[in-house]
């Protein structure tokens, strides 16, 4: 009787253990998208901008000919 409480206690232990390991896991991805996202949403927005200036000096150019 006594080894049946202790495995139970042992098993509860686990279970828990693992829906912690699993909620850190899930909250450190999602948190690592939202980083990478911002990374590469960062780079786009620049991309973005030089291709538009680098239009404006190219027309400069142009118009001088």
């Amino acid at each position: 009787m006594y080894e049946l409480k202790e495995h139970r206690q042992c098993r509860n232990q686990l279970i828990v253990i693992t829906a912690v390991l699993f909620v850190l896991g899930v909250a450190f991805n999602i948190g690592e998208l939202i980083a990478f996202g911002a990374v590469f949403g960062l780079l786009a927005l620049f991309n973005i901008y030089t291709y538009k200036e680098n239009l404006k000096d190219d027309n400069r150019l142009k118009s001088r000919k």
